[in-house]
């Protein structure tokens, strides 16, 4: 018998156990590609989505509530060599004049033409007309809207102060733009889909011109989120050129601050209409000159004496003030007919649960 002849009678006597084991790793190896094959069209779907997000975005400035000035983008810009945008962008409710139809949680942004260059394809438009809307397409089918139809906006108007504040004001927490006329719906190669979180839903984007925007909410000439998109010529370290442009063309109004001169030339106030100073800015105020004062004025409901009191009052509190003492004005202590030693008690709201 020869070599030949052994392994072909063995293959024959053990055929149905060989053919078995070809069978297991036939499945086997189909299972293996087709892994293969699914992991890589989800990454490639993956890809696409974050693609069609962010566009031609490099670097993103965020801000939220805190606004900065709109034409921080454009001195950017000319620094950096990149395409750059300024945007408001705003939480809001969409909905049809009829009521029939209604989108929560829109996002709704104030732009302008600078925004489209970052899109991965330029809708034929640039400017959107005042009182016109673009939306994406996710919202128009949520609305069921086509071009030419009016769509009703409310959207969050940024607060000065922490919503959560007993002294925040409520009526004004909201701001409306009516009968906007759908100009445009965009798809999601057009920035239709762009957002900063990463989500396999679409979101409901609107867009409307970014100066009607500012108008509606009060706060002209201001921004809360910074696109920039890849320069001319790339670098290995486009954020710290990124951050160093913006420490240049850094303002005080870009942290929403100024500088005022007190009567008399008695000195330089910081104010913040955000009632209060942020702790980085006040840190930094408070190292350009040891001489300076920290000065806290809150809303109090009552100053009292016994039982006199003066309701609706501001009090403020001083570093260097001796402890367990109250200085109050001529007009005060005559409401109270305070005299010294006297024990005043001042009451106030403080910030808790549900405000």
């Amino acid at each position: 018998m020869t070599s030949w002849s052994l392994v072909f009678n063995s293959f024959r006597y053990y055929a149905r156990s060989h053919i078995g084991t070809l069978l297991g790793v036939a499945v086997g190896a189909m299972v293996l590609v087709g892994a293969l094959l699914v992991g890589e069209s989800v990454r490639g779907s993956l890809r696409g989505m974050a693609e069609a997000r962010l566009g031609k975005v490099e670097l993103a400035l965020p801000s939220n509530d805190r606004l900065f000035r709109a034409e921080l983008a454009a001195q950017l810009q000319a620094d950096l060599g990149a395409d750059t945008a300024a945007l408001l962008q705003l939480p809001g409710v969409a909905k049809r004049p009829s009521g029939k139809s209604q989108a929560n949680n829109v996002v709704v942004m104030g732009i302008d033409a600078a925004f489209w260059k970052l899109a991965l394809e330029q809708p034929k438009f640039a400017e959107i007309p005042e009182d016109s809307i673009v939306i994406n397409e996710r919202l128009a089918k949520q609305l069921n809207v086509e071009v030419g139809n009016s769509i009703n906006l409310r959207v969050h108007n940024p607060s000065q102060l922490s919503r959560d504040a007993p002294m925040a004001p409520i009526e004004d927490s909201t701001a409306s733009l009516a009968q906007m006329e759908v100009f445009a719906i965009v798809s999601d190669a057009q920035f239709g889909r762009f957002s900063l979180q990463a989500s396999q839903v679409p979101p409901y984007n609107a867009f409307v011109p970014l100066s009607q925007l500012q108008d509606a909410i009060e706060k002209p000439g201001m921004a809360n989120l910074m696109l920039v998109g890849q320069a001319a010529k790339p670098s290995n370290d486009s954020l710290g050129q990124a951050q160093a442009a913006l420490a240049k063309h850094w303002q005080l109004a870009d942290a929403q601050a100024q500088l005022l001169q007190l009567p008399g030339d008695k000195g330089i106030e910081l104010r913040s209409p955000r009632v209060f100073i942020d702790p980085p800015l006040a840190k930094a105020a408070l190292a350009v000159d040891t001489n300076a004062t920290e000065v806290l004025t809150y809303f109090v409901n009552k100053i009292q004496i016994g039982e006199r009191s003066t309701p609706y009052s501001m009090a403020s509190a001083l570093a260097d003030f001796e402890p367990g003492t109250v200085w109050l004005n001529q007009w005060t202590a005559d409401d109270l007919q305070a005299k010294v030693g006297d024990d005043v008690e001042l009451s106030y709201y403080s910030v808790g649960t549900m405000r």
